[in-house]
């Protein structure tokens, strides 16, 4: 056990004793996992190199005691021949799983992972186990000593193996825990870029909301400056004016309505098709039709029934005198010029209601990476405390 011994001297880290607990701030989390794992990774190399010298000196044991069974005489053997001939095969085929396993073992040098090389020997061997069982059995009945001096020297290979990875499996827990934290690390890391990415974003969305929002108390202003103009309020007075001009004349038509005795119009012209299609009309759509030609058609088709009066002829005068000083009323109506700046206002406040949604949408993106990275954080925490270490949360990891 000399080479495990050597192991211990250069590896007295891994004695058992109550490690020393250190604390550390957040932001000095990057240099201790470089440092850790340049550690880390030092000891690998050394025991993966250690595993490799093992296994060129067992290949060398292995191969001088696989020839000093290929010289054993089975033929001077006092057994009958059926035997002898389950002997040589079994010789064989365990010589062939013997150079298989071997050639397995010189490939597994090439690997340097800890973790790895330990596995694929462990497959390797017990693969070799399973399959060259009856071959050592068959083999040892003639050659017993020569085949068991084979089996003594794997198993103290493969005691050594065992004791190399007992006493340096905590590298294989500690190298997780540092890559896992690493790969944490850089993931808040890209989180705070992304972290700066939308502050940037956001700070560029409430620059153009201030500008808007400047805009448009200037719009505002303005639209309130001609609200309160003389001639934005003479024109207001004049369309409210028209408005109630309008609904007096609509009833004083509802009026005339009242008066024509539609009965008698009908029963003078029953036997005119044309003449009731008139009356038709304006019995049901009286005050559509009165405004179509103003009463003319009514007053000819009264006229010539008969049933006009002064009481009537009063009404109509008096309703189109009026029907035409309003439109000459409509006609002095100016365009509102209140139009074009409402249009503005009311684009002005879309795009920044769409632009403070959208700030709401990155503030959220903004907090769900927050509590990415603060549970990121709290993993690195707890693997940091498998390696003896506490980091303390005096600083934010934007200073990492």
């Amino acid at each position: 056990m000399g080479i495990l011994n050597l192991l211990k001297n250069i590896f007295k880290e891994a004695e058992e004793k109550e490690p020393k607990r250190i604390k550390v701030n957040l932001s000095e989390i990057k240099p201790i996992l470089d440092k850790n794992k340049e550690k880390i990774q030092e000891r690998e190399d050394s025991i993966i190199s250690l595993i490799k010298t093992n296994i060129d000196s067992f290949s060398k044991d292995i191969q001088e005691k696989v020839e000093i069974v290929e010289k054993v005489d089975i033929e001077s053997k006092e057994k009958n021949n059926k035997i002898k001939a389950i002997v040589y095969e079994g010789r064989k085929k365990y010589i062939e799983f013997i150079e298989r396993l071997m050639d397995n073992l010189e490939e597994h040098k090439n690997i340097d992972n800890f973790q790895e090389i330990i596995e694929n020997i462990n497959y390797s061997f017990s693969k070799f186990n399973e399959s060259s069982m009856k071959s050592y059995e068959r083999a040892t009945v003639l050659i017993g000593k020569e085949m068991g001096a084979i089996k003594e020297s794997l198993k103290k290979f493969s005691k050594e193996i065992l004791e190399i990875y007992n006493e340096n499996k905590n590298i294989i827990s500690e190298k997780k825990s540092i890559l896992f934290s690493e790969s944490k690390l850089n993931e808040n890391l890209e989180i705070q870029n992304k972290l700066n990415k939308i502050d940037e974003e956001s700070n560029e969305l409430k620059t153009k909301i201030k500008e808007k929002e400047n805009i448009l108390n200037e719009k505002l202003t303005i639209l309130n400056k001609i609200k309160n103009s003389e001639e934005y309020i003479k024109n207001i007075q004049l369309k409210e004016s028209i408005i109630i001009k309008e609904e007096e004349i609509k009833n004083q038509i509802s009026q005339l309505r009242q008066d024509i005795d539609f009965k008698s119009l009908s029963s003078f012209f029953h036997i005119f098709p044309e003449k009731m299609n008139y009356i038709k009309r304006y019995k049901e759509s009286f005050l559509l039709e009165f405004k179509e030609d103003r009463g003319k058609s009514l007053v000819n088709l009264l006229n010539e029934a008969g049933l006009n009066n002064d009481k009537i002829s009063e009404q109509i005068k008096n309703i189109s005198m009026k029907e035409e000083i309003l439109e000459k009323q409509k006609k002095e109506i100016k365009e509102d010029p209140t139009n074009l700046v409402s249009s503005e206002i009311e684009t002005l406040k879309e795009n920044i209601k769409n632009w403070n949604d959208e700030l709401d949408w990155i503030e959220k993106r903004k907090e769900k990476l927050k509590e990415d990275e603060k549970r990121n954080t709290q993993k690195i925490k707890e693997e940091f405390k498998k390696i003896n270490i506490d980091i303390e949360e005096k600083d934010n990891f934007k200073q990492i």
